[in-house]
C-alpha cells in the first residue's frame, strides 16, 4: 500500500525548491522544532538563507525571497498570514517579534520592522523602518510597535513606537498619527 503522500511526488518537488535556493518540505516542516507553525508546507517558499527564529506562524501562500548573500531575518512570534511576500533581493529586511503582517503584504528590501509592528491591508513595503514596541495585544496603544494599515504603496516610512499611518493608496508622513487616534485607552 502506498503512504499518504507519494515519495516521488516529494523527491521531486524537493528537488524543485533546492534548485531555486527554497528550503525543502523537509527542512520547511523541520522549523516545527522551534515553535513554528507552516500551515500549509505545499505553498510556502522560504528561501534557504532566511534566518528564522522561533513560534512564528506562517499562513498559506507566504513567499520569502533571501537570494545568495542578501540578508532576511525573522524574529519570534510573529505572524504571517495568507499571501504575505519579503524580498530580499534589493537590501536587507530584518523583522522583530511578535508582529503581524496581514492582508497581502509585500515587503522589500532595506526594510525594518521592529518588535511589535504590524502593516495590515493589501501594501506594499519599500525602504521603511517601523520602531519596535509592545505587541498589538498591549493595553496602551501608544506604547505599541509601529503600524501600517490600509493600502496602497509604503516607500521611505519613518515610524517610532505607537504610531500609525492608514494609508488610501500612499502612505504620507502628515497623515501619521499616534495610535491612540484608533485605540483610545479606557480609563
Amino acid at each position: 500500500m502506498q503512504g499518504l503522500i507519494d515519495s516521488d511526488l516529494v523527491a521531486a518537488v524537493d528537488r524543485v525548491r533546492t534548485e531555486a535556493g527554497y528550503l525543502n518540505l523537509r527542512d520547511l516542516l523541520a522549523l516545527a522544532e522551534r515553535g513554528n507553525i507552516v500551515f500549509d508546507p505545499f505553498s510556502t517558499l522560504i528561501s534557504q538563507h532566511a534566518t528564522i527564529g522561533a513560534n512564528n506562524r506562517f499562513y498559506p501562500n507566504t513567499l520569502i525571497e533571501c537570494p545568495g548573500t542578501a540578508l532576511c531575518s525573522i524574529g519570534d512570534g510573529n505572524q504571517f498570514f495568507a499571501n504575505t511576500r519579503l524580498d530580499a533581493d534589493r537590501g536587507p529586511i530584518t523583522i522583530g517579534n511578535h508582529g503581524r503582517y496581514r492582508g497581502h503584504v509585500s515587503i522589500f528590501g532595506n526594510a525594518k520592522l521592529g518588535d511589535g509592528c504590524q502593516v495590515l491591508g493589501m501594501i506594499t513595503v519599500r525602504d521603511c523602518t517601523l520602531l519596535g514596541g509592545q505587541s498589538y495585544s498591549h493595553a496602551v496603544a501608544d506604547e505599541r510597535g509601529a503600524v501600517l494599515k490600509g493600502y496602497g504603496d509604503a516607500n521611505n516610512i519613518d515610524l517610532g513606537p505607537g504610531e500609525v499611518i492608514r494609508g488610501n493608496g500612499t502612505f504620507l508622513m502628515a497623515d501619521k498619527k499616534k495610535q491612540s487616534w484608533y485605540h483610545p485607552t479606557e480609563v
